[in-house]
């Protein structure tokens, strides 16, 4: 697989996560923060305050999503 292929798939698949990101807005919008964290594959996970959770990290690595109720 060449480096800019691999770059496309990458990107594809961050688009996807976005999508769904938009979606899980659009559900929880009024009834929660939702915050949208980039971060770098080789950070370690974030950690989160007592209050928060987080219902699923993206496989990608690059993007987490936090819900607080």
């Amino acid at each position: 697989m060449t480096n800019q292929s691999c770059n496309n798939e990458k990107i594809s698949e961050i688009n996807n996560h976005i999508d769904l990101f938009r979606i899980l807005l659009r559900i929880h919008l009024g009834t929660a923060k939702v915050v949208l964290e980039y971060r770098n594959l080789h950070q370690q996970a974030v950690k989160p305050p007592l209050n928060w959770f987080i219902p699923r990290y993206f496989t990608v690595g690059e993007v987490v999503v936090m819900f607080r109720a």
